[in-house]
């Protein structure tokens, strides 16, 4: 199994900092050990937030509610429990609920785990049906769903905040097909997505109801650009851009620190939309650090090597 970038980067700073580390649940569990005092990660989560903090961050409808508190501008999260767990909780039923909120928002909503991670299970609904399938499709597999209205986004950024300062801060731009005034938008597709099947493909694509068919028989004009899917994971294929407006970088800044002061955030990582309005908002608030995708950039390894030193001087102070 091919050891974690956070791995060996930790292993390789930590003797030069006469601390011993020990790696646990194939690798998943770090003990460090300086003199007599142990100190812990687990995952991607360093011993710095409070546990009621970093369990906020980790449910998206609770950290929007902190934060909408608060007067800070977040993407509206709105939970919806599994039936089984709405008894004596309200007398409407679940689909009854649902129905009068997407009603409010012409159904154009995202509809995902209250507690998921990486773009997994997330889907952009624009019908009834297309919701009903993906509140039922996912509440096999949760016990809550988290439902928001649709962001038409123009940019998301992510920021590394570690004790008030922005150690990295990037875009993420959508994996996107180019025309070539050929080809339609699925060759294209297929094109980028290497071994994928056509079947597949459809698969890849059904997360987005709002993609009209007849969208992927369109010829694109050359150099004209068309995202693969609505969202910005790096795990789904979007790629780390700079941000050089000092104007951008200091207004997510700004509203990634009130984050962390509200919540008393030591280290995280802060994601931020842009939507066509201009409108910028918290998406999400992630209290486990990864690092992994930007690491395979040379000019963030050694941005990352300072961060880290610094973390782990910190854990022992």
């Amino acid at each position: 199994m091919e050891q974690r970038f956070i791995v060996q980067l930790l292993s390789e700073i930590a003797p030069s900092l006469g601390i011993s580390l020990t790696k646990l649940s194939d690798d998943w569990v770090l003990v460090l050990k300086k003199g007599n005092v142990n100190r812990y990660i687990y995952g991607y989560t360093f011993p710095f937030n409070d546990s009621a903090a970093s369990n906020i961050c980790n449910d998206k409808v609770a950290a929007y509610l902190i934060l909408q508190h608060h007067g800070i501008p977040c993407v509206e999260h709105v939970l919806f429990l599994s039936p089984e767990l709405r008894i004596n909780i309200d007398k409407d039923g679940l689909w009854e609920s649902i129905s009068n909120y997407a009603e409010k928002h012409n159904w154009d909503l995202v509809v995902k785990p209250n507690k998921g991670t990486g773009g997994a299970d997330v889907y952009h609904t624009t019908t009834k049906k297309s919701l009903q399938q993906a509140v039922h499709r996912l509440l096999k597999s949760y016990r809550d769903v988290s439902i928001s209205p649709f962001e038409n986004i123009d940019m998301e950024y992510r920021v590394v905040i570690f004790y008030g300062r922005p150690y990295i801060m990037f875009g993420k731009q959508r994996l996107s097909v180019v025309g070539d005034g050929k080809r339609n938008v699925q060759s294209l597709m297929l094109e980028k997505l290497g071994s994928i099947s056509a079947s597949d493909l459809s698969l890849f694509l059904a997360s987005d109801n709002s993609i009209n068919p007849s969208i992927l028989e369109r010829v694109l004009s050359p150099g004209e650009e068309h995202p693969v899917q609505f969202k910005h994971n790096l795990g789904g294929g979007a790629k780390p851009i700079p941000v050089t407006d000092d104007t951008v970088r200091k207004r997510i800044t700004d509203l990634a620190i009130q984050a962390c002061r509200v919540l008393d955030l030591k280290f995280v990582s802060v994601d931020i939309i842009v939507n066509k309005k201009g409108e910028m908002k918290i998406i999400e608030i992630n209290a486990g650090v990864m690092t992994e995708f930007i690491s395979r950039d040379p000019k963030h390894k050694e941005v990352l090597r300072n961060l880290y030193t610094e973390v782990l001087n910190k854990m022992f102070e």
